[in-house]
């Protein structure tokens, strides 16, 4: 379908999807293409399969191949966290991801329960879980980032995150400059804190970019408040349905202004003309040294014209922000994140897929330089050296592809990084979005 800038006030369709990935442990990788309705304007994928420019990872032919292993550990990962949350399986300590051994580390204090036995030997053939003894739980080192960041803050020490170790073993510590401060606040913390330096700065993101009704991720927003317009420019992540009211709305970050704010996409190319798109609602960040997860909603509105029956759908888009290129990459399913796991981010600002994103680091808790305090984040680092995110990618998605969709993870917070560490990412994981909310993505 030739597509001209007349025809980009687009309409979403219908698509018949084959089942992506049975939540099932050793479900298929697979998924058919998309079978599009005959009224199709707003453009999506048609029988293309996604595409990823960045080098496939070590020891595999394709990232077909790469993302296959990945899928089928990170839903064990999910079985797991799920049995791990019941009140009769206390000690969840961590999980880590090993693409290349087709294998789960997992570090639990305590006996490990009957029940995530049963799920690990049910693997596939080939895979494997392998448990370790862990001295904390994860919700222990997760209160106690938090508490960490807090209390230099309060001695006014710089610090710019703190994060479980990968094995549960206790805390890392980051400041920008001499650890010894750090270090010495820390000294007699109830749980162990390793401090290092490397001139670590995180900060958030505030920029594929004229999206109309019914709203997609990847795009670009803008919020109107304190007698500014428009500032600041934000993307939109995944959209999700509100439980409490049935509604459908747009996830972003909470930094990317505060609750009641009217939000806006722009119009046209070259032209100051904004269209209004809702109201910001629900944030989770506090704001003002007080923890919190950085992410809020947009209550998306429908213009009766368009006869849009969601205001928010289940679609991200693909492209580099010219109209006639872009598309729209359905939603099959969220997923869990854990350390090892390979990431894409997508932001409205970068424009681009950029899949060397791997978890080094969950349940972070990062000190913005405005002092927003970040929890329950993860952090991805560049395997190639390429910057994760930019100014402008604030509450766009993190997602893997899923050779005809895409597998929602996460929503961009905060960029970093220094000569030791590379390009960072701080994102908050999609399932935890949906914990905090009770509500779940919009999944074609």
């Amino acid at each position: 379908m030739k597509i001209t800038a007349a025809s980009r006030k687009y309409k979403a369709i219908g698509a018949t999807w084959g089942s992506l990935l049975s939540l099932a442990i050793g479900c298929a990788y697979a998924l058919a293409p998309p079978v599009a309705m005959a009224d199709e304007t707003k453009p999506v994928l048609a029988n293309d399969r996604i595409g990823i420019s960045d080098p496939v990872p070590a020891g595999f032919k394709s990232w077909d191949e790469f993302l296959e292993v990945q899928v089928r550990l990170d839903q064990t990962a999910d079985a797991i966290r799920d049995m791990a949350a019941r009140p009769e399986n206390p000690g969840f300590g961590s999980l880590i991801v090993s693409q290349m051994d087709k294998q789960l580390k997992l570090y639990w204090k305590g006996p490990v329960p009957v029940g995530v036995l049963d799920i690990a030997a049910h693997m596939p053939a080939g895979y494997s879980v392998r448990s370790f003894a862990s001295p904390y739980t994860e919700a222990q080192l997760s209160d106690a980032a938090t508490k960490a960041v807090q209390l230099l803050m309060k001695a006014r020490v710089d610090v710019t995150s703190v994060a479980p170790l990968q094995d549960a073993s206790g805390l890392q510590v980051g400041v920008p400059g001499d650890p010894r401060a750090a270090a010495s606040e820390l000294n007699d913390f109830a749980i162990p804190a390793r401090v290092t330096n490397g001139d670590l700065s995180i900060e958030p993101t505030h920029g594929r970019l004229y999206d109309t009704p019914p709203y997609w991720g990847g795009a670009r927003w803008y919020a109107y408040g304190n007698g500014t317009f428009p500032s600041p420019r934000c993307s939109t992540g995944f959209a999700i349905k509100y439980q409490k009211t049935g509604q459908t709305m747009m996830l972003t970050a909470g930094h990317c202004g505060s609750v009641g704010l009217e939000a806006f996409t722009k119009k046209t190319p070259g032209i100051e003309a904004y269209d209004h798109m809702g109201i910001t609602f629900e944030s989770k960040l506090p704001g003002s040294g007080v923890a919190g997860p950085d992410l809020m909603l947009i209550k998306t509105t429908v213009d009766s014209s368009n006869n849009v029956p969601m205001a928010s759908d289940g679609y991200v888009y693909l492209g580099n922000g010219d109209p006639a290129n872009d598309i729209g990459i359905p939603v099959a399913a969220s997923i869990g994140v854990n350390v090892g796991d390979y990431v894409c981010t997508n932001g409205a600002a970068s424009l681009a897929l950029h899949c060397a994103g791997q978890v080094i680091a969950t349940e972070a808790t990062a000190k913005y330089p405005d002092n927003n305090v970040v929890n329950h984040a993860a952090v991805a680092k560049s395997i190639d050296g390429k910057d994760l995110a930019i100014h402008g990618d604030s509450g766009g998605p993190v997602l893997l592809p899923a050779r005809y969709a895409f597998l929602a993870q996460g929503i961009i917070s905060g960029m970093g990084g220094s000569a030791s560490t590379g390009p960072l990412v701080v994102f908050t994981p999609i399932k935890y979005a949906e914990s905090i909310y009770q509500s779940s993505i919009v999944a074609k």
